[in-house]
């Protein structure tokens, strides 16, 4: 089938900007990507099987697992919240990306009361309105601590969690957010299983 209409026109059309677009070169890149999920393409991980059993790890820890287990105690003493405290671990576990942590946490934040309805909404925070403004607060600073070789701290952040926690609380809210990233390390470089539902 033949295109109809006289030169000029035949000419204006050619050059419109979509027509002229290099589909063969897209063609190419479709190509290139057919047959790679989107997931094969973000993920370095190939497989999800242990590298060593936790209780072995525990074990060469040694002493040092007893201060990881030490922070955990100081902080239960703390008068952070216990719920924002779970919330705060449930976070960084999820920027970390740790299978192992974050379905140890989210059991613990049901047990502490904390809403499913929270817990959904967690990864979207932001957005949400059902968090109070200490736990917007420890969560903006969980994040920015969690990913501190990315921007520091921001200005903004630390003033928003001075003006709701105390100075006792701040120093508090920052073991917490280096003992989780602590155990996501463990738990990500050993390759801990996650525990059953």
């Amino acid at each position: 089938m033949s295109f109809r209409g006289s030169a000029s026109h035949r000419s204006s059309i050619t050059s419109f900007p979509l027509l002229s677009f290099p589909f063969a070169a897209l063609r190419e890149i479709f190509a290139f990507f057919r047959g790679y999920s989107i997931y094969s393409l973000m993920s370095t991980t190939t497989s999800v099987s242990p590298r060593m059993a936790q209780p072995k790890v525990n074990q060469l820890l040694g002493p040092a697992l007893k201060s990881l287990y030490d922070l955990e105690i100081h902080l239960r003493k703390s008068t952070l919240e216990p719920e924002l405290r779970e919330l705060v671990k449930l976070r960084v576990s999820q920027i970390n990306r740790c299978a192992y942590c974050i379905i140890y946490h989210r059991k613990d934040a049901l047990k502490q009361g904390v809403a499913e309805r929270k817990i959904h909404l967690l990864n979207a925070w932001q957005e949400a309105s059902e968090y109070t403004d200490r736990e917007r607060a420890a969560l903006a600073w969980a994040e920015a601590v969690t990913l501190i070789s990315v921007h520091h701290l921001p200005d903004e952040v630390y003033a928003e969690a001075a003006r709701v926690f105390s100075e006792q609380e701040l120093v508090d809210l920052n073991l917490a957010v280096m003992s989780i990233n602590s155990w996501n390390r463990l738990s990500i470089a050993f390759r801990y299983a996650p525990d059953p539902e």
